[in-house]
């Protein structure tokens, strides 16, 4: 019987080893620091995406505002072919007043403005809730497009006579039936275009300082207040006035912002700056320590956290300036 040995090889099992308290409180550590930079950039971001909103929000608002006035002004004093000339304004002249010949001698008033240093501000009660410290601006044209039926609601009209026999000849009232003037067949009526009066103001109804405007509609009355543009603080502005030391030549002589400004020399505007101020629709963390000067007021530090801006444009008036430089 034979005998062998069988050798047996030892093998050494080796127990898995975990992280010890060490390890783990310097992986927690450095997970805790990846984690704050993390939320820190994020917050960041995010504060920066905010900035960059209130900014382009504040961008766009004061350009639109200022774009609104400016188009209109560009059409001050369009009146088709009719001569406002021979009218004459009163003294004081009051915007709100719907009297038809009250509104048929301020023709010649293309544009008329209320200085914020008028005190006590004068009765004009379609201007509502308006900003203390801001100017207001009127503006008077026609309807670009003629009136061919009787419309439903009394409203003001201008008519200009066509008819050889009679050319010329003008009529203004709120009639539409009273329009008898005929055009170059003398037969057909002339064209009627419907007056329009515009007041810009800043209005602070809802606690927003907000661009805001009143116009005479079709039914003869001024609207409530139309919101335009919120975010818009304060308006101001300037008069080109023509004549003040030579002859009307269509070139304002000097820009007055017109606190004393009697209606004939509002009447004779050839060009107008118009400035406005717009501010953020919510407050920054900090005050930006800025000062801002608009038009003719003293510089100032509002030191409240809004972000600010000042637009301003020139404009001039090509209506009354066609009229004054034509033979």
């Amino acid at each position: 019987m034979c005998s062998g040995s069988t050798s047996f090889k030892s093998s050494h099992v080796h127990a898995q080893r975990g992280l010890s308290l060490i390890e783990l409180m310097i992986s927690m550590v450095v997970g805790l620091v990846l984690l704050a930079g993390m939320t820190t950039l994020f917050l960041n971001q995010n504060r920066t995406q905010g900035s960059l909103e209130r900014t382009s929000r504040l961008i766009e608002n004061g350009r639109y505002a200022l774009q609104l006035i400016t188009d209109d002004l560009q059409v001050a004093g369009y009146y088709w072919i009719f001569d406002p000339s021979d009218f004459t304004p009163p003294d004081p002249l009051n915007p709100c007043d719907t009297n038809v010949n009250t509104l048929r001698n301020s023709l010649p008033v293309h544009v008329q403005g209320l200085d914020h240093t008028v005190s006590p501000p004068p009765p004009w009660p379609c201007v509502i809730d308006k900003k203390p410290d801001t100017d207001v601006l009127v503006i008077r044209r026609a309807a670009p497009l003629a009136q061919t039926v009787p419309p439903s609601n009394a409203t003001f009209f201008m008519q200009v006579s066509r008819c050889p026999t009679n050319f010329g000849a003008q009529v203004f009232d709120r009639a539409y039936t009273s329009l008898n003037l005929t055009d170059k067949d003398c037969s057909t009526l002339a064209p009627a275009h419907r007056l329009l009066v515009r007041i810009y103001y800043i209005a602070t109804t809802t606690g927003i300082p907000t661009l805001t405007r009143v116009e005479l509609n079709q039914a003869g009355v001024f609207t409530s207040p139309q919101a335009l543009v919120e975010g818009i603080e304060d308006l101001q502005l300037e008069f080109g006035i023509d004549g003040v030391v030579a002859g009307m030549d269509g070139v304002p002589d000097d820009f007055d912002p017109c606190d004393l400004c009697p209606p004939e020399e509002f009447a004779r505007t050839v060009a107008m700056r118009v400035h406005i101020l717009a501010r953020s629709m919510e407050a920054a963390k900090q005050d930006d320590g800025k000062v801002f000067t608009i038009a003719e007021k003293a510089p100032f530090d509002p030191n409240d956290n809004f972000k600010r801006q000042v637009y301003s444009q020139y404009v001039e008036l090509v209506n009354p300036i066609t009229r004054i430089t034509s033979p």
